[in-house]
Parts: structure tokens; C-alpha cells; sequence
């Protein structure tokens, strides 16, 4: 028995607008690899940590490489070695990571990255030059400056306007702050395995791993092993979001729960987004802890599409581009993803929806369409999730027959245009 298709029909008639997330795929195969090509034509190995710049370009780390997506799908390395781990300093190919986790972008245009098991924070310039601005490369916890300090598999890491630094320290349970200079201080965390609420050493985490700031300066740290978000403001450390049970309730603070939160970022209207992986889902805070699912089924998947229907397979990282749109490295599909929010569509008012069917819903594959006015030049296609056009129709009457039997599991939009105008409508086939 054919499982549900999801179908959208888009007929613009009138300028009302509705603003839709739409999951798809902004660059590569799916295939594990580290080919340098366009979109779909590249691939990636595992990746983790993902950043964007202010020209739209989106940085991924993976397991010794750096990459590079421009906004048309171009994805280059722009530092590392493919499948050559090292920690050696140099330009583009020469320089060598060790499965860096996280990485992120200074008010400069500087990139850093968290190169975990190496155990450093290493430095990109805009012109591919790889240096290590902290951590001599044996695991330990010291604050000091540059090579002098010492980390413990540091994960996440994020920047502030003023161009310092906060490092996620995963095996000390601390977090680090790193300044331009390079200064390493913690600023909180006991170093003690744990989730307890307090003032700077005195809070303690339980393998804090991805962080990021809000607007005004906060810092929110996703504990993978506590399944909780913390808030860090000025030397306070309390509990934000999550029980510590690993579930994927939506409620409001602790009442909430996560399955190993591992990426976070922020919105300019300080709501937080997290990659609950193992529950595969993309969660959403509100500035007031109200935790709800942002996208994805919970089952694992490569699924595009509406929020609602898209899926994941352990996604990693995620960041927001200056448009508003996020992007997710899906760790195990091997592909980075796309959540857009600033797709418009024109819909249909009450009267004009009146004017139109779309029967029966739901339909075991034959499907009408019919409306009240005779339908000259109206095209109807529909598009998989991909984005191809499998099936085109054109109507020159009041009702058509589609017929869709032969199409495959799955979901699909179904884009019907009149002289450039358009709605939205949810069918199911079964």
C-alpha cells in the first residue's frame, strides 16, 4: 500500500502572502567523500560544525578539512587535507586538522576552528593561512596565552562583537574564553562532571558542546551528555531548557527534554535554534524556554520539503546567514541543508478558495481539479522534493483529471500557475 504524498497546490490569485520553511538540500550527494564541485556534485565526510559569513558563504568542517559553499552551491576546501589528519600550521592543503568539531566567523572576517582532537583553536585568514592562536596540542585545562594554555577536546565555539571567543571545552566541563590576544581564561564551570546552577566556577556542566551568543551578550551552551541548554549571563549559570532525561517533549524549561543537543545558534529575536540529533529533529526555544519542534519527523531520513515532513539523520551543526535562512550539517546523510524562511507565495482568499476544488482528499491517486471559471493556459507540474518537474499538465477547462498513480512514495509540490498567480492547499494520496 503506497505510504502518504503530501502534495501543495500553488495557484497565486490574490497578493495575500504566507511565508513557508522549506527544508532542501543546498550541497552534496549524500555519498561519504570529500569532492569539491557544485551542490549536489560534491560531497562530504561527516560533517560537524557549520558557520556562515556575511556574503552568504557557509563554512563546514569535517574530519581534516575545511570547506567552502558559496551562495550558487560551489563547494571548494579551502584548508586541509582530505582523509590526512595532522596538526601542522600552513596554507590551504598544507595545513593538517585532527577531526575538528566546531568552527565560526569574528566581526573580522577571521575564521576559527575548534580542532577537537588536537586538542587546539586554530585561526584561518581570508587568505587560506592556518595558525594556532591557542592550545599547545596536549590535553589538559591550563589558562594562559596562546600555546601556553591547554584544552580537553574543545567543541563548540562561537565569537562576540568584540571579537573574543567562547570555547565549548567538552572534556574539562568548563567553558573557555579566548580573546584577540589570546588570552585564555574559564569563565565558568567547575571542572567537575555535572548540571549544577551557580555563579562562574562554582556551575558545573556535563560535556558541554555546542555554544553561541544572543543579541545582548548571553551565552547558551547545549549539553550533549546533560540533554540540556544552559544560559551563561555575565558570571550566572542556570538551566535554560531541558529535564536531563533524554526525551523529546515540548514544554517550557525543564519541563522540556532532548536526546543529545549538540548544535545552537540564535536569531535576532533571540529565539534558539538546536540540532537534537538523536532524536533528529531541529528544536526551537523561545526567549522565554517555550520549546517546540522547528522541523523534522524524528525519523531518520533525507526527506525535503515543509518542516513538518522533512527529515534528518543526525544533524550536527547549524547557523543562521544574514537573510534569515538556516543551514544544518546533517552528519550522517553527509549532506549540508537548507531551511528557508523567506519563501512568499500569493494565496487565495476565502471567496476565491471557493471557486477552486481539489478532490477527493484523500485521493487513492486520481485527483480532480475543477473550479468554477473556465481554466484557459493554467499549467499544472508537479515537483519532487528534489526539485525536478516529474509531471506536467496543461488544463483548458473547468475540470481535469490528474491522475498520479504512477508516482513514488513520498511527497511532492503540485505548482498550478494562472497568469502568474498562486495558492497553497494540502492534499494527501494514499
Amino acid at each position: 500500500m503506497k505510504s502518504h504524498i503530501y502534495i501543495f497546490i500553488i495557484c497565486i490569485v490574490v497578493n495575500t502572502q504566507l511565508v513557508a520553511q522549506i527544508v532542501s538540500d543546498l550541497a552534496g550527494s549524500g555519498t561519504f567523500g570529500s569532492i569539491d564541485a557544485n551542490d549536489s556534485l560534491a560531497s562530504f565526510a561527516s560533517p560537524t560544525g557549520v558557520c556562515a559569513d556575511v556574503s552568504g558563504n557557509i563554512y563546514v568542517v569535517e574530519t581534516s578539512t575545511i570547506r567552502k559553499i558559496t551562495p550558487l552551491g560551489v563547494v571548494t576546501t579551502i584548508a586541509g587535507s582530505a582523509f590526512d589528519t595532522g596538526s601542522a600550521d600552513g596554507t590551504g592543503s598544507s595545513a593538517r586538522f585532527y577531526n575538528p568539531f566546531g568552527i565560526c566567523i569574528d566581526p573580522s572576517g577571521n575564521i576559527f576552528v575548534a580542532d577537537t582532537y588536537n586538542h587546539k583553536i586554530r585561526k584561518i585568514t581570508a587568505g587560506g593561512v592556518v595558525t594556532t592562536l591557542a592550545g599547545d596540542g596536549t590535553l589538559g585545562s591550563l589558562d594562559g596565552t596562546g600555546t601556553s594554555a591547554r584544552f580537553n577536546a574543545p567543541v563548540g565555539i562561537c565569537s562576540d562583537p568584540g571579537g573574543n571567543l567562547y570555547v565549548a571545552d567538552c572534556y574539562n566541563h568548563k567553558i573557555r574564553k579566548i580573546t584577540p590576544a589570546g588570552v585564555v581564561t574559564t569563565i565558568a564551570g567547575s571542572g567537575a562532571i555535572g548540571s549544577a546552577d551557580g555563579f562562574g566556577l562554582s556551575a558545573s556542566f556535563n560535556y558541554p558542546y555546542g555554544i553561541c551568543t544572543d543579541p545582548a551578550g548571553g551565552l547558551y551552551v547545549t549539553e550533549i551528555v546533560g540533554n540540556k541548554v544552559r544560559q551563561i549571563y555575565g558570571t550566572a549559570v542556570i538551566t535554560f531548557a531541558g529535564s536531563g532525561t533524554a526525551g523529546s517533549t515540548n514544554a517550557t524549561g525543564t519541563l522540556a527534554s532532548f536526546d543529545h543537543p549538540t548544535g545552537i545558534c540564535s536569531d535576532a529575536s533571540y529565539n534558539l535554534y538546536v540540532t537534537d540529533q538523536y532524536n533528529n529533529k531541529i528544536r526551537k526555544m523561545t526567549s522565554s524556554a517555550v520549546v517546540t519542534t522547528f522541523a523534522g519527523t524524528g525519523v531518520s531520513g533525507s526527506l525535503n520539503g515543509p518542516v513538518t515532513v522533512a527529515s534528518f539523520n543526525y544533524p550536527h551543526g547549524i547557523c543562521f546567514d544574514g537573510s534569515g535562512n538556516l543551514f544544518i550539517s546533517d552528519q550522517v546523510n553527509n549532506k549540508i541543508r537548507k531551511i528557508t524562511t523567506s519563501v512568499t507565495t500569493n494565496v487565495l482568499d476565502n471567496a476565491t478558495t471557493n471557486a477552486f476544488k481539489v478532490y477527493p482528499n484523500p485521493s487513492t491517486g486520481e485527483l480532480f481539479f475543477e473550479s468554477n471559471e473556465l481554466m484557459n493556459d493554467c499549467t499544472i507540474k508537479i515537483i519532487d522534493a528534489s526539485g525536478r518537474i516529474i509531471f506536467t499538465q496543461y488544463i483548458n477547462s473547468n475540470k481535469e483529471l490528474l491522475n498520479l498513480k504512477k508516482l513514488d512514495k513520498g511527497f511532492y509540490f503540485l505548482w498550478i500557475n494562472v497568469k502568474n498567480n498562486t495558492v497553497i492547499k494540502k492534499i494527501c494520496i494514499e
